[in-house]
């Protein structure tokens, strides 16, 4: 019986070891998938903010009428 155990732990544990490193190779993959979208939405709203600052766009004029809006109580 012996044997049989130890016949089958030297042939799973090469494949265990393969499917963990697989899974945590996908695993990190996605972390630093989630890690480098998370940072191009900080860039990318950052840049939105500028677009703001500036007052001649159309996304500024809407802002502004909507925040005169909810002031005087139409909204």
């Amino acid at each position: 019986m012996k044997t049989i155990l130890l016949f089958l732990a030297m042939t799973c544990t090469p494949v265990a070891m393969v499917l963990a490193w697989a899974w945590a190779d996908e695993w990190l993959a996605d972390l630093a998938d989630r890690r480098r979208r998370a940072e191009q939405d900080r860039q990318t709203d950052a840049e939105w903010l500028a677009g703001l600052a500036d007052e001649s766009t159309p996304v500024y004029d809407a802002l502004v009428c909507e925040s005169i809006e909810k002031a005087e109580g139409w909204a």
